[in-house]
């Protein structure tokens, strides 16, 4: 009887450690791959983001003349440069709207997103620096939810260009910020972009104040 009692009492112990065992297993790997999973996501959405960019910017070029109103006085020197408010707020508004529309719907496209489960697919492999092990293990499914938003805004350079010549150059600043969104990872990306739209040179000398440049910038447009 008392064998039978201390058989069943080391199954019972060796039931209770392999529970054990198994949830600290999951625990450890469930930690080890959450920063793994908010590093892939990220880099996968940067890359993703920025070719979105780039295709809307791409040979999309802006006449100076319409963003911006040029002052010279009877000395050959720039007075000021403004913006025509109307036409930059403008400008923004439409490329916010495209710029949103395109990157509210970029996806985690990557050899772990499944389409059709819409889901990360990542394998257990990944919580190693061991490139050789990265892609082996079952594959664990990750639900990913991304939120962007959107800020526009327009910097312009003028510089001295030759002896009495001023380069003024138009930039669109754009700033993303992405949150990742489940039950486990909440972390924001924010990334910053600079992407000339114009450049031209006119007559005119910057005058010794502004000491060889300035810059001037825009107000915000948010999606």
């Amino acid at each position: 009887m008392k064998l039978r009692n201390k058989k069943i009492s080391f199954k019972l112990l060796l039931i209770i450690f392999i529970i054990g065992m198994a949830i600290w297993n999951v625990n450890y790997i469930g930690k080890k791959m959450t920063p793994r999973i908010r590093d892939v996501t990220f880099d996968i959405l940067e890359k993703n983001i920025y070719f979105e960019i780039n295709t809307i910017f791409k040979g999309q070029y802006a006449v100076i003349e319409d963003l911006l109103d040029i002052k010279i006085n009877d000395k050959g020197q720039i007075v000021y440069v403004d913006y025509r408010y109307d036409n930059v707020n403008s400008y923004l508004k439409d490329k916010l709207d495209v710029i949103f529309n395109r990157i509210e719907s970029v996806r985690l496209n990557s050899i772990y997103y499944n389409d059709r489960l819409d889901m990360m697919m990542v394998p257990v492999g990944i919580i190693t620096d061991n490139l050789m092990f990265n892609n082996l293990g079952p594959k664990i499914p990750c639900k990913v939810n991304i939120l962007n938003n959107v800020d526009l805004s327009i910097k312009t350079r003028v510089s001295s260009y030759g002896i009495n010549s001023s380069l003024i150059e138009v930039f669109v600043l754009l700033d993303t910020k992405s949150s990742i969104i489940n039950p486990v990872v909440s972390d924001k990306l924010s990334k910053q972009y600079e992407i000339m739209i114009s450049s031209k040179v006119i007559e005119g000398q910057i005058p010794n104040y502004y000491g060889g440049g300035f810059e001037k910038y825009s107000t915000i447009v948010s999606s």
